[in-house]
């Protein structure tokens, strides 16, 4: 799903799982297909670098 809202020019992105902000920059770098499903908030820096960011909760 494609979670953004438009405020002006800027697009403020939110992580599926926990509904924080992120930053187009994270979920290019960290999610899949324009969505990410873990931020810093709610995954560790060990679960976002092996990629459990670009993965839907099963």
């Amino acid at each position: 799903m494609d979670t953004h809202r438009r405020r002006g020019s800027q697009t403020n992105w939110e992580c599926e799982r926990c509904g924080s902000s992120v930053s187009a920059r994270f979920v290019r770098v960290f999610g899949k297909d324009r969505s990410v499903y873990g931020c810093v908030d709610c995954l560790s820096s060990k679960q976002l670098f092996n990629g459990e960011a670009s993965h839907p909760d099963d």
